[in-house]
């Protein structure tokens, strides 16, 4: 059964991490077990990405100076408040990194996928340059590995770019690469169990898991948590399950 709308508020501020991690990852879980709730998520964010290429120059014109002048009066008693505000910020962030759970080690589709991104899984098989240019083409050979209609998804809006995809005897790797060159990948399978929605980190990166009754995603990158939230919604999104 399909959740009950959410209010357009909760979308917005998962969109534009505003929320918690807890209410993030709670939320994030949301979209992934429900196909209108993620599309919904897909259409604000295709909304957003078209203010963006329509209005993307205005921060870089400057500000009117008689627009700053009533701020400068409370430049100095403001300055105080924010270091105070980035203080408690700095604490928190503490307080969430020390009492976050275990690390996801022993998971089997974690090393899986974390082996696939270091290129020590056997069987690697990576798809021509000219399969990797056709959507339609790249998108079966997914299917010949995993048995099901998925999607690559098309992360560009995202700032990634597509670089390569890798199949194995029952599994496939997606590669991306942002502007600064760091590496998104996104790992699928055939499931492991029961759904789950989990989220952590293992050194430098981020890891994000969703698995339902016929698939398992592993998605791994060099990000934060809420932008990892954000590139997680998006791929589920655009995977089209």
């Amino acid at each position: 059964m399909e959740p009950q709308a959410t209010e357009q508020e909760e979308l917005h501020a998962f969109l534009d991490g505003e929320m918690d991690r807890e209410t993030a990852v709670k939320f994030a879980a949301s979209v992934a077990a429900s196909p209108v709730l993620a599309r919904e998520v897909a259409r604000l964010r295709a909304d957003k990405a078209l203010l963006v290429r329509a209005y993307g120059g205005i921060e870089s014109e400057p500000i009117p100076d008689r627009l700053l002048a009533p701020f400068r009066r409370h430049a100095e008693r403001r300055r105080f408040a924010r270091f105070a505000v980035a203080c408690s910020a700095a604490a928190a962030l503490a307080a969430l990194v020390w009492f976050a759970p275990p690390l996801l080690r022993g998971d089997r589709l974690v090393e899986e996928a974390l082996a696939a991104r270091q290129g020590t899984m056997s069987d690697a098989r990576p798809i021509a340059a000219a399969v990797l240019s056709s959507a339609d083409q790249r998108d079966e050979a997914l299917d010949g590995v995993l048995s099901l209609p998925v999607k690559v998804p098309s992360l560009e809006s995202s700032g990634y770019q597509l670089v390569a995809v890798t199949l194995f005897k029952a599994a496939a790797q997606i590669s991306y690469q942002d502007g600064q060159g760091r590496l998104f990948t996104l790992y699928l399978r055939p499931t492991l169990g029961a759904d789950r929605f989990a989220m952590q980190r293992r050194g430098s990166v981020e890891i994000c898991v969703w698995q339902n009754a016929e698939l398992a995603v592993a998605m791994v990158g060099e990000m934060s948590t809420r932008d990892m939230l954000k590139l997680a919604s998006a791929t589920y999104a655009d995977l089209d399950l």
